[in-house]
């Protein structure tokens, strides 16, 4: 799984494409999701992802998917 994480992006490049996905989702169809809803979501990914950014960068790599091995 891995592997394949590291092939596609990575983890943290995956959660900010499905949470952009998710908000686009609310601008292109007719779903209403409120406000909060979407504050809420974004919120989420971008701790998500700083804080994964923050634990690969400390870590040296050893928590990355998307580094060769």
């Amino acid at each position: 799984m891995k592997a394949f994480l590291g092939k596609v992006g990575g983890r943290k490049f995956i959660v900010t494409i499905l949470g952009l996905a998710a908000m686009m989702v609310n601008g292109l169809t007719g779903v209403n999701i409120d406000d909060a809803t979407v504050q809420m979501i974004a919120g989420i990914v971008a701790s998500f992802v700083i804080g994964q950014g923050v634990a690969d960068g400390l870590s040296g790599g050893a928590t990355s998917t998307s580094s060769e091995e």
